[in-house]
C-alpha cells in the first residue's frame, strides 16, 4: 500500500478527524517567500532563450500580422506578475512519501508536538479525480522542471492558429497552473513532497473560507472525504510523552467510531523541550 503523508499540529489533528476533511490553502500564503516567483521565474528564462525574431506569422499564420513568440510569451508572463494573487487563486494541500522526517517535524507540527497522517494514496487520488483536482509529486530537480514547460512553450503555436490573443492567455495560463505547483526549489528535495490542488480557475468564491495565519489571514478550501478509512497510519511526532499522546489519540479516534488504525511512534531522535 501506498501511503501519503500529510504533518499537523494537535488541533490540525483534531480538526481533520472530527470535520473529515482537510484545508487546502491558497497557494500564495504558504511558507515558502518563493514558493509562487520560482516557476514564474523558471519560465521567463526558458521564454528569454527563444530567439527574439521568431515569428508565429512565419510559422502557422501566414496572413496574420506579424507577431513573435517572445512577444506573446512576455505579455503572458507580465500578465502571471500582475495581481495574480486575485485572478488565479491556486488551493493546495501538501503531503510527504516520507511519514517520519525531522525538518517537516519542526516545520509542520509545532516542532514534533503533533502527528503525520498516512493516507491511502490511490484514495486520494480518487478524491482528486472527483473535485476536478491533481494530485501529484514535486520535481525539484532544475533539468526535469524545464521539460514539461519546454512542452507548454511549444504548444504556442497551436493555438495562436484560433487567432484569439485573450483566450490563448487564458488557456496557456491554465496549463502552466497544471504545472506550476509542482515545480519546487532543490533546497526542499528531502521533503519528496506531493500536492494535491485545484486547477486554475476551477474554485467557487462561496466555498472558501479563512483561517488565522502568522502574518495575514489565509484563504483556504476544504477538501473532504466522506470515510475516515482513508486514513491508514498515524506517526505521533517526537513528543517527550509519546505513550500518553498515543493513548489519547486512540481514545480520540475510538470516539469518533475509528478502531483500526495503525499508530506509531515517530523513531527521529529529536527534542524540543
Amino acid at each position: 500500500m501506498n501511503l501519503l503523508y500529510h504533518y499537523t499540529n494537535q488541533n490540525g489533528f483534531l480538526g481533520i478527524i472530527s470535520e473529515k476533511s482537510m484545508w487546502m490553502s491558497n497557494l500564495h500564503y504558504l511558507n515558502d517567500s518563493i514558493e509562487y516567483h520560482y516557476p514564474l521565474d523558471l519560465l521567463r528564462s526558458q521564454i528569454g532563450s527563444i530567439d527574439p525574431g521568431t515569428s508565429l506569422q512565419a510559422i502557422i499564420l501566414p496572413e496574420a500580422v506579424e507577431v513573435t513568440r517572445k512577444n506573446v510569451f512576455q505579455g503572458i508572463i507580465d500578465l502571471l506578475y500582475d495581481d495574480i494573487v486575485i485572478k488565479v487563486p491556486i488551493y493546495v494541500s501538501c503531503f510527504s512519501e516520507n511519514g517520519d522526517q525531522l525538518g517537516q517535524w519542526r516545520g509542520y507540527s509545532d516542532s514534533g508536538i503533533g502527528f503525520s497522517l498516512g493516507f491511502d494514496r490511490a484514495e486520494l487520488e480518487g478524491i482528486a479525480k472527483a473535485n476536478n483536482y491533481l494530485l501529484q509529486p514535486c520535481i525539484y530537480e532544475k533539468s526535469d522542471q524545464i521539460n514539461p514547460l519546454n512542452a507548454l512553450i511549444e504548444k504556442m503555436p497551436k493555438l495562436v492558429e484560433r487567432k484569439n490573443l485573450p483566450k490563448i492567455r487564458t488557456e496557456f495560463i491554465f496549463d502552466f497552473w497544471s504545472i506550476a505547483p509542482t515545480l519546487k526549489h532543490f533546497s526542499f528535495k528531502e521533503e519528496r513532497e506531493w500536492r494535491l490542488f485545484s486547477k486554475a480557475l476551477g474554485t467557487k468564491q462561496e466555498d472558501v473560507s479563512c483561517r488565522q495565519g502568522k502574518s495575514m489571514i489565509i484563504p483556504y478550501i476544504k477538501l473532504k472525504f466522506e470515510d475516515l478509512g482513508i486514513i491508514k497510519k498515524i506517526v505521533i511526532g517526537p513528543t517527550p510523552h509519546q505513550g500518553l499522546s498515543k493513548n489519547s489519540a486512540r481514545t480520540f479516534l475510538s470516539s469518533r467510531g475509528v478502531e483500526k488504525i495503525e499508530i506509531v511512534n515517530s523513531e527521529v531522535p529529536y527534542r524540543s523541550w
